[in-house]
């Protein structure tokens, strides 16, 4: 007995498989040799049963699982009631019984686990020294049957004993890491079940900190690196981040690399990888990840024996990937073949486990698929049954019910175009609706389903449509919330396809419902969503505070966190195993929840029923005050001008010969055409020009004839889409005898009409001086050799002009000169941002520094009137993904609170410089004697241009500078 026991010892310290086999021939040995009364035979027992399952975890041979049972039960039956020794065999038995039921998925096992647990906890009051460890086994064990049977009791149990277990096992307790570990789990189970990111956030710093605590060599480390993947794998499922899923791939292959073939749990890595590859398949469309991930899973699936409870996932996941290469290359093998996987997965699976509705809801898929394929009707119902079956299963608070709702909706309007049954159409948009609204998927799976339901509605012009508009509208800003920062919440918008036409598809069946107010309103609702975004942050609250002073200070103190949050700056980030992104994550969540709730309690103040809510077209049309604003809409079902008049309900000018593809070939010559450094690119210019004004301008400019607006009044445009980034302001016919847009109106540019509105209200507070401050930051140089005359002529205004050049005109110089002045004309180098980052343009400044779009959102600039942008790509981006978001170096002057802003479409010639500068402030301070008015800026622009044009200035290069703002 001795012998047995000193070799096992040996076996823990040195974990040699030769010691563990020949402890256990030492103990079977002895065990025949030691009376049944014994008073060690209970204890020579427990070892016994130690050394056959150190050898199960080895080898995972059922049979000596099965003599650990035995044993245990035998060592427990030694002791009665109230021996004090009898919740440590109660514990080991209902270890090896939990064990078993892993293997072979027998409830009656877990439920006599849990009862010998229980039994233990109960034996093991607060204080006891091994408390822990039953808390601890009985919460694995409950969580395991929550993952049978979806009962959010034992969840929550499982919960709170996790937690009670890692209060007794504090930070340098030997247990600690595996008891944040197991916590870890089941946060990230109950997030899966409620969609709480708190849950998910609390998940991940655990299981940071678990994977710190065991390094590399250590025998957990791969199931900590597996862990912390899952959990990066889910929040991409749940926000998008493709970092966080190219983080979970990489953890994923590392596990793989650690451990040979046959290792422990090699299948389940080997189906965590390939769950990975499939969503960046579905991201990124690589074909080589989804033969990997099939290849994968294909492994995974053979090291699993036909009675292993974790065969049925395998078989899903394997499915699902056949089905995702049969929807790719249509091969029929590979639709035959998910079939039989999931029909398979189907009879292995008990009638209430978790996992039912998933099957059922991939077999309802083929079925359909089936239908459109043959044309079988019986196929399309027994889809369509399918999806119900998986509704009925699945809790409706499960995340997953939303997926279920859209696959039954999809179903039921398949049905719908097949017998034309008007409660089919109705049930459909019914489950659309149900699934939109869901409270607990994901917001980017719901804002899916929301654009889907209004393209649906728009297509059977159902009442609905206005409804999932409105509906996809609030997911899609709270897709942005859950971003970290404003350029994550542009790459977002910029890689999500559904999202890019949502405003002009509403618009356009708002129009289509002779709603052309709502249109407008649309409009507002879903472009220059960012800078919508910031500028609520920096909302006035002078009238709030006059009613509520603490709830004023509340929210101006929200919106200064959540600015600094949003926008890139150094930030304190507490010691923890957080990520800097993470923490900010974490903050702007919590920040958002109670930003959110503030704003609540705002709209319950009197007068403030309609705070930060877009603006009704009764507010909108407060924009046309000085002059008509023109709203251009182009979709792929309609495009339309809309004229707001102060004195006129909103007038739609129909552009039936406007479509998305001409406007994407009109962009690419234009490009073309500027690029071209041979040739005359005015002979390309021209034809471009000849088609805005006949597809866009002049049916407005006859509108507005019609109306008589005066000629020479001005006008501010408002194009959506890739009209963003064409000059309709320079359109015309370009014929002798025949007169452009520049000769009939001045024309400006706005992002949304609401930037007008705020372009307006943000005026300087009265001044006696009859001119401005104005700045001049110039670089001249070899390579700018016109900029110095420039630079002087506007510094012979007079006295209130500052200048600062060369080494004067560094950053730091440039944002405090920018704080003291009304005015600024920028003289040097523009620079876009590269293709993925157009927040990082920027003007290059003293020996190559850059004062960067992002820096100048982050300035706070009280005196902000009038800005001059001479300079290269100062009014546009050459972000094509997200034209109507406007980021711009113009535009951020305009966020910053300048009211005026001249900039240029494309890079300037240097020689014009100071040609239009002079003619430009010339006009501007025409009057000595009277106040300086920045809303002359727009006139003055077009006088300028016209002087450029008399002296015979190539085309490209006048039409290329534009005014924004008021």
């Amino acid at each position: 007995m001795n012998v047995a026991a000193a070799v096992w010892l040996r076996f823990s310290r040195l974990g040699k498989n030769t010691d563990a086999d020949e402890a256990i021939i030492y103990y079977r040995e002895a065990l025949t040799l030691i009376p049944l009364d014994h008073p060690r035979r209970p204890s020579f027992l427990s070892g016994f049963a130690a050394a056959v399952h150190a050898r199960f975890t080895q080898f995972e041979e059922m049979e000596d699982l099965e003599e650990v049972v035995t044993l245990s039960q035998q060592a427990l039956s030694l002791h009665p009631p109230d021996h004090p020794e009898r919740p440590i065999y109660l514990y080991n038995l209902a270890t090896a019984v939990h064990t078993r039921f892993r293997q072979l998925g027998r409830m009656k096992d877990l439920e006599r686990a849990i009862t010998h647990f229980r039994e233990a906890l109960t034996l093991r009051p607060p204080g006891d020294p091994h408390r822990s460890h039953s808390l601890d086994g009985l919460a694995k064990a409950i969580w395991d049957r929550f993952n049978q049977q979806g009962r959010m009791e034992d969840l929550e149990e499982a919960l709170t004993l996790h937690r009670e277990a890692l209060a007794l096992r504090p930070h340098g307790h030997p247990d600690y890491a595996h008891s944040l570990g197991n916590l870890a789990n089941t946060l990230c189970t109950r997030f899966h079940q409620l969609g709480k990111m708190e849950d998910l956030e609390e998940a991940l710093t655990y299981n940071r900190e678990v994977l710190a605590l065991h390094p590399v060599g250590h025998p957990d480390y791969s199931k900590c690196l597996t862990n912390l993947g899952s959990v990066l794998f889910t929040r991409f499922q749940q926000l998008g981040n493709i970092e966080d899923l190219e983080s979970g791939i990489t953890y994923y292959h590392k596990v793989l690399s650690l451990g040979p073939v046959g290792f422990l749990d090699h299948s389940g890595a080997l189906n965590n990888l390939g769950n990975a590859l499939h969503a960046r398949f579905c991201q990124l469309g690589s074909v080589e990840d989804l033969e990997e991930e099939i290849t994968l899973h294909r492994e995974a699936l053979a090291l699993f024996p036909l009675d292993h409870p974790n065969r049925v996932n395998s078989l899903g996941t394997l499915g699902n990937a056949l089905m995702a290469r049969f929807s790719l290359l249509g091969g029929v093998e590979d639709l035959r073949e998910a079939i039989a996987f999931y029909e398979e997965a189907l009879a292995l699976l008990p009638h209430d486990h978790p996992d039912v509705s998933n099957v059922f809801s991939n077999i309802a898929r083929i079925a359909c698929i089936f239908f459109n394929v043959l044309g079988d009707i019986e196929s399309l119902e027994k889809g369509i049954d399918g999806f119900r079956e998986a509704l009925a299963f699945c809790p409706r608070d499960h995340p997953r019910y939303c997926g279920f709702l859209g696959n039954l909706s999809d179903a039921i309007f398949t049905r719908f175009e097949h017998s034309g049954k008007p409660e089919d159409l109705e049930e459909a948009f019914v489950l659309h609706d149900q699934a939109a609204n869901h409270p607990t998927a994901s917001s980017k799976d719901r804002l899916d389903v929301a654009i889907k339901w209004a393209y649906k509605a728009r297509f059977y012009h159902h009442s609905s449509a206005m409804h999932a508009y409105s509906t996809a509208f609030h997911l899609l800003d709270r897709c942005l919330i859950s971003r970290p920062d404003i350029e994550s919440q542009q790459k977002f918008l910029a890689t999500t396809h559904l999202s890019k036409t949502l405003a002009f598809d509403a618009a356009s069946a708002a129009i289509d419902a002779q709603q052309v107010e709502t249109a407008v309103e649309f409009l507002e609702r879903g472009r220059a969503l960012l800078w919508s975004k910031m500028n609520g942050y920096r909302r006035p609250l002078d009238a709030l505070r006059l009613v509520d002073a603490d709830l004023a200070d509340r929210l101006l103190k929200l919106n200064t966190q959540l600015e600094r949050l949003v926008l890139p700056s150094e930030f304190e980030v507490p010691n923890g195993p957080l990520t800097p992104s993470e923490f900010k994550l974490q903050r702007l969540r919590i920040l958002s929840e109670e930003w959110e709730e503030v704003i609540k309690r705002v709209r319950e103040v009197e007068g403030f029923s309609d705070f930060l809510q877009g603006a009704p077209f009764t507010t909108l049309q407060a924009a046309a005050a000085e002059g008509p604003v023109i709203v251009v809409n182009v979709s792929q079902f309609r495009s339309d001008a809309i004229i707001l008049h102060i004195n006129h309900p909103p007038i739609l000018v129909p552009l039936p010969d406007l479509q998305l593809e001409d406007i994407a070939s009109l962009v690419d010559q234009l490009a073309s055409a500027r690029n071209d450094a041979v040739g005359d690119p005015s002979k390309h210019i021209v034809p471009i020009l000849r088609d805005l004004w006949d597809n866009v301008v002049s049916p407005v400019v006859d509108r507005l004839a019609k109306l008589g607006v005066p000629e020479k009044s001005r006008l501010w445009w408002c194009p959506t889409s890739m009209l963003c980034g064409l000059p309709l302001h320079a359109s015309g016919p370009y014929q002798r005898n025949q007169r452009n847009l520049p000769d009939i109106y001045t024309s400006s540019y706005i992002p949304t009409v609401s930037a007008l509105i705020r372009a307006r209200s943000d005026t300087i507070g009265s001044s006696a001086e009859l001119v401005p401050k104005l700045l001049v930051i110039g670089q001249p140089g070899e390579s700018l050799p016109s900029v110095q005359e420039e630079i002087d002529g506007i510094q012979q205004l007079g006295d209130f002009v500052t200048v600062k050049l060369g080494e004067h005109a560094d950053r730091d110089t440039v944002l405090d000169g920018l704080k003291q002045h009304s005015w600024v004309h920028f003289a040097c180098h523009g620079h876009l941002g590269p293709n993925d980052q157009p927040f990082h343009a920027s003007f290059e400044l003293h020996g190559g520094s850059r004062l960067t779009l992002l820096d100048l959102i982050q300035a706070r600039l009280p005196n902000a009137e009038f800005a001059f942008l001479s300079a290269c790509h100062s009014a546009t981006g050459e972000d094509l993904d997200t034209p109507d978001e406007a980021i711009h170096l113009a535009a951020a002057l305009q966020f910053c609170g300048f009211r005026s802003v001249i900039g240029t479409l494309w890079a300037m010639d240097d020689k014009d410089g100071p040609t239009i500068s002079k003619e430009f402030y010339n006009h501007i301070f025409r009057h000595p004697g009277r106040k300086v008015d920045s809303r002359d800026s727009a006139e003055a622009l077009n006088l300028a241009v016209k002087a450029m044009r008399k002296r015979g200035v190539p085309l490209e290069r006048w039409i290329m500078f534009v005014h924004t703002g008021a």
